[in-house]
Order: structure tokens, then sequence, then C-alpha cells
């Protein structure tokens, strides 16, 4: 059975990011910059946990949510642009997707995410 693989990239000294790319070679989502390599395979380990079984907040029925955290934030940030972001808090994104020019594409990114995550390994 295909399935992804997290790669992690160093940036510049001190800048480490990762990226969950699907069997299809497709960028999913990718990291914010961490300070390591160590800490990116931490986040990594987090990202695997809370995939699977977090909620969406589709920040575009509305911007007011009771939905706790982690979770996907869905939101729009143009007309017809579309993106995700996996949250631990309210200030902290683990992942952050490409822009989509459909709401329903998006949508199959974070699904993507929940099936490619959990088993993926990771690549440097």
């Amino acid at each position: 059975m295909a399935r992804g693989k997290f790669i992690i990239y160093s940036m510049s000294p001190g800048k480490v990011i990762f990226s969950l790319k699907a069997c299809n070679g497709q960028v999913i989502a990718t990291s914010p910059p961490f300070s390591s390599s160590e800490m990116c395979e931490e986040k990594i380990e987090l990202v695997k946990k809370l995939s699977v079984n977090i909620p969406v907040d589709d920040k575009t029925i509305s911007a007011d949510s009771t939905i706790p955290f982690p979770k996907f934030e869905l939101m729009c940030e143009e007309k017809s642009s579309y993106r995700f972001m996996l949250k631990t808090d309210a200030d902290t994104a683990l992942l952050c997707s490409d822009v989509y020019k459909a709401k329903a594409s998006c949508l199959n990114g974070i699904d993507s995410i929940r099936r490619n995550a959990p088993n993926s390994p990771v690549h440097r």
C-alpha cells in the first residue's frame, strides 16, 4: 500500500522545516521553521498522533468557534482562496497548506493528511 512521507529540510542555519508529501509526491502541507531537526521530529510525531481524530473548524461558515484545540482550521483568505492549518492552540500551527481554489479541494487536503500522516516515514 502506497503511503506518504515526511521530509525534513534545512532552510538556513538554525531554520529547519518539514513537509508531508502524498504518495504521488505532491506536498500536502508544510511546517513553520523550527530551530533543529530534533524539534521537527518531535512535531512530526505530534502531527501523526493528532491528525486522525481532530475536528475541522470551518472558519468560512463562522469566525466565532467553540471547537477546542487541537484542530484543523479551514479559512478563506481571499475570494476563492482556501487554506488549512493544523493548530495546537490559537498561536501555534504545526502545518499549513498551500492555497486551494476550491473549498472541496482544501477539505480533500485535510483528508489526505489524515490518511497519510499516521504511518508516513521521515526522510532527511
